[in-house]
Parts: structure tokens; C-alpha cells; sequence
């Protein structure tokens, strides 16, 4: 059947009868069975698995928390469910992992360097992962990277598996309601199902009624990140959760799964793993040579579909299918970063993943500034965030020598503006200088005179506008530090021109002792 499983596994449906004249009963001639669909030949009900797996196999014993769910389930349900049932904390950055399903080997020095730098982006982030679940392809090796740091440490890194229930192995052993289940890791060769991979540390089980069959997963998957991207990192900071996607090796779906990522709106930044194999490798490959809007050579071109047809054993005209995909993909290539082991400016793959989010979102330097100080990375806004010529106007143009604030800090732009364009009006004859007029506050004569401004002195104009609004930024920044409790954040502020002098008002004093740090 096309649910996977065989015809004589389901229940056939009673023969139908009818009724004739004589009162007698007659059978009819059964119909051509119909092509078997989710909507017509499932039926939907509450959920009969949930509750805890206690891993056995493999020599080490990990527990984690599952339910078998609808595909179709809403996903402000599911992570009501994973904040309140599970009691999740949100996250902060939220890592979607995706690759190949198959079993594939990853240099040992690149699977090092992968496996320890997921680790620190999410340690240090408080991100959750989030994968396929089984223990299979690039879901075992993020698994083997969850497992060595939880053995040489208490904390768990919050790793969800998102899986289709009916690939899963021994399922019927997880069926009962809020149950514990012992759950058995060795897989079964001959088997085409897969086990839960241990290193998890909770299991979402989608179920849209087919066996042995992937795709269940795939939407729900991409509505709950979208959901939780629109989260709130933390009630003082406006940003949401930051969502990446990180592609190692894996088949043709994956890249058209990079194409879903730069389509979605806003769209996803990806990070590929060049050398890991297949899809990465093309891809990274196309990123490298390809020009902006998605233009190659025509003997790249050729180059491309060759390596496409050898890698994944395709025909002509299904290599160039996917070339268009790929190339669709490389008419965004500004949101995706390459990380190559050994390149030179590149450490680790961890800041390929923060950096990328903060190229990708294309979001101001105050977002940016807002994302660093949630995960708590001063080297991040240390490197990427305060960078002369790149978001910021230099120390200067901010500081007076004496380290007060400037004058201009004080004034609305049109105030300042006009004082300065006054030519000789400033003395009386005898040296006797004149009193400062009062500040225009009427808001229909501010507007005028700053339109007069900006029409007279465009550059002058937009420079104060931009310095105040910096000055601003800084200043919120340095409010939510102290809060946060961001002590190398506050030095790094003090550092870029905040002048606690003129930050400390009273309403600023008041706040901050009347706040309780989260």
C-alpha cells in the first residue's frame, strides 16, 4: 500500500449492502480501491505514546523525554507543550542541523572540529539543537559530539529530535500514556526502520499514518522553527530567537531544503560544511565561483552538473534540474557562510554559525549588539559588532577630550544645528555675550526648521541624526548589561563611548534599583 504498509495489514471495510424491492439484500460489486491518502485513510486521536525513554545498549544509560504527535499538530501547541510539560527554558539561538540520512564517514579532524564547535555555539548560546532524531547519517554524528561532552560534564545541551514516527525502530514499545519505556539503541541490520539516537535529549514523533517512510517531519519541523523564531530572547531585549541552519553532507534534498531556508521570510542564514561530502561540497563549491545573482562560467557550469550527476547517480536532465535549484540558491549566497577547516580568517565552525546569523539577519548594529549581549559573547561584539568603518562612527565623534559627553549629546540636531549656523550673533559690542536662546519646543516650528536644515546641509544634518540615535543605542545597551548582570559587556560599552556621567539620570537610577536581574 502506499502508507508502507502491506494491503492485508489493514482492516478492509465491510461490504456494502443494498435493499431491493422484495426486501431482499443484495451485495455490490466492490469499486477499484482508491490511491490511499493521509486525509481520506487516517484518523486522527489523542495521543497514545508520551513519557520518558531510558536508553539501554551502547554502554552508557541516558534518559529523555518523548510524544508521538499528529503531523498536521499546531505549533504554538507543541512548544506550549515543550515550555510547560517538558519545561524548557526558550532559547536564545536555535540550531537546525541537516544532512544526509544515510551512514557517512567525516574526516576525523574536520568531525572534531564540527563536533566541538556545535557544542561551544550552543553551550554558550543556551540554543537548542534540533535534528532528525535517529541514529543515522549527520544525526549520529551530532550525536557522538552531545555524548563526549556529556560524559566529561553534569549539563546536558537541549538536543530535539524530530523524527517521523513510522521509521522509528520498536515503536510499539513506546505506545502508553505517561509512561517510562526502556528503550533499546542497537539497531537491527536488516531492518529498514532506525533507532532514537541516545545523545537526545527529547523526541518529537510526527505520525501522518505511513510506515517505513520519511516526509511526516518535514513541515511540522519548519513551522515550529518559524514559530519559535518569533519568540522574544528575553522581555528586555526586542529581538527573536535567531534560527541558523547548518548543512552537512547529505543527498539532494538538502539542497533544495537551503533554497526553503534563503526563501523564508525573514530568511534563514546557512552555514555549509565544506569537506563533509555530497550536497555540502557542491554547494560550497557553487558559493566559491559563482558571481552575485547566480551567475557561473559556462565551463563551471558544465563542471557542476558533471559533479552532480556522479555524486547523487543522476541522468542529464535531473542534474540540470537540480543545478537550477542550486543556482536559485547562489541569487542569495549573501546569506550563506562557508566554513572551510584550515582557512585562513576561519577558527572554528561555532563563530561561523554567530557570525553568520549576524551578516544573515541583516539586522542594525543595536539588534546585533542585542543578540551578543543574550548569548553573552562579548568577543563577539568585541570582533564583529564594534568594528571602525562597519557599524559605528569612531570614539571621537562621541567623547570630548575631558571624556564628557559632547555638547551636541544634549541638543535636538535642529537645536545644534542652528546655534552653529548663527554668524555673529553671539557678542554685543563690548565683548558682552549675549544670553543662549531658549530652546524652540513648538514641534510644527522643529519640523520646519529641520527640513530647512537637511535642505541646507544634508550630510551635517544626517550625522547628528546618526549620533544621537548611536548615543541612544549605547545607552539602552548599557541599561540592559547592568540588569543582565553583563559585567564585560559594561567595560566593553564604557570602552565605546558610553559616558556614565550623563547615562546615570535619575529615572535610569530608579530603574535599575527597582529591577530584579532575571
Amino acid at each position: 500500500c502506499c502508507c508502507g504498509q502491506l494491503i492485508n495489514q489493514h482492516i478492509p471495510p465491510p461490504p456494502s449492502t443494498t435493499t431491493n424491492k422484495n426486501g431482499e439484500e443484495t451485495k455490490q460489486v466492490e469499486a477499484q480501491p482508491e490511491k490511499w491518502s493521509v486525509s481520506k485513510h487516517t484518523q486522527t486521536y489523542p495521543t497514545d505514546a508520551y513519557g520518558n525513554l531510558e536508553f539501554q545498549g551502547g554502554g552508557h544509560s541516558n534518559k529523555a523525554m518523548y510524544i508521538r504527535v499528529s503531523y498536521d499538530t499546531k505549533p504554538d501547541s507543541l512548544l506550549h507543550l515543550m515550555v510547560k510539560d517538558w519545561q524548557l527554558e526558550l532559547p536564545k539561538l536555535l540550531i537546525s542541523v541537516h544532512g544526509g540520512l544515510q551512514n557517512f564517514e567525516m574526516q576525523p579532524k574536520l568531525k572534531q572540529v564540527f563536533g566541538k564547535g556545535l557544542i561551544k555555539a550552543a553551550m554558550t548560546t543556551g540554543a537548542w539543537i534540533f535534528t532528525g532524531g535517529v541514529s543515522t547519517g549527520v544525526i549520529r554524528h551530532v550525536g557522538d559530539a552531545l555524548k563526549d561532552h556529556s560524559s566529561k560534564s553534569r549539563g546536558r545541551i537541549c538536543a530535539i529530535g524530530i523524527a517521523p514516527w513510522g521509521i522509528v525502530e520498536n515503536k510499539e514499545d513506546l505506545i502508553g500514556k505517561d509512561v517510562t519505556r526502556v528503550y533499546q539503541t542497537m539497531s537491527n541490520p536488516l531492518s529498514k526502520l532506525s533507532v532514537l539516537n541516545s545523545s537526545h535529549t527529547h523526541f518529537i514523533l510526527a505520525d501522518n499514518g505511513t510506515l517505513g517512510k520519511y516526509g511526516a517531519e518535514v513541515k511540522l519541523r519548519r513551522q515550529l522553527e518559524k514559530h519559535i523564531s518569533l519568540q522574544k530572547i528575553n522581555t528586555r531585549l526586542g529581538q527573536g530567537v535567531p534560527v541558523v541552519g547548518l548543512i552537512v553532507e547529505g543527498g539532494p534534498n538538502v539542497i533544495s531544503i537551503v533554497l526553503e531556508c534563503l526563501r523564508e521570510e525573514p530568511p534563514l542564514p546557512v552555514v555549509i560544511c565544506d569537506g563533509s561530502g555530497r550536497a555540502s561540497d557542491i554547494l560550497s563549491f557553487a558559493h566559491k565561483y559563482s558571481e552575485e545573482g547566480g551567475i557561473i562560467s559556462e565551463s563551471l557550469r558544465d563542471q557542476l552538473l558533471v559533479t552532480i550527476q556522479k555524486t547523487f547517480n543522476y541522468s542529464r536532465n535531473q542534474a540540470h534540474q537540480l543545478f537550477i535549484i542550486l543556482m536559485e540558491c547562489m541569487k542569495k549566497k549573501e546569506l550563506i557562510t562557508v566554513f572551510r577547516m584550515g582557512s585562513e580568517g576561519q577558527q572554528d565552525i561555532e563563530m561561523s554559525i554567530l557570525t553568520a546569523l549576524l551578516k544573515g539577519t541583516n539586522a542594525s548594529a543595536p539588534d546585533q549588539l542585542s543578540l551578543a549581549l543574550a548569548w553573552n559573547r562579548v568577543d563577539i561584539a568585541r570582533s564583529q559588532i564594534f568594528v571602525f568603518g562597519h557599524h559605528w562612527p569612531p570614539l571621537g565623534s562621541l567623547t570630548a577630550g575631558d571624556g564628557t559627553a559632547p555638547e551636541k549629546e544634549k541638543k535636538s540636531p535642529a537645536v545644534q544645528t542652528k546655534a552653529a549656523r548663527g554668524k555673529g550673533k553671539g557678542k554685543k559690542k563690548g565683548g558682552k555675550v549675549k544670553e543662549e536662546p531658549e530652546e524652540e519646543t513648538d514641534p510644527r516650528k522643529l519640523e520646519l526648521l529641520n527640513w530647512t536644515i537637511l535642505r541646507d546641509d544634508p550630510l551635517d544634518f544626517l550625522a547628528n541624526v546618526f549620533d544621537s540615535q548611536w548615543v541612544n543605542s549605547l545607552e539602552q545597551a548599557m541599561l540592559d548589561a547592568l540588569v543582565l548582570d553583563r559585567v564585560d559587556f559594561v567595560k566593553l560599552l564604557i570602552e565605546n563611548g558610553v559616558n556614565m556621567q550623563h547615562f546615570l539620570t535619575i529615572p535610569r537610577l530608579e530603574e535599575l534599583y527597582n529591577t530584579v536581574s532575571e
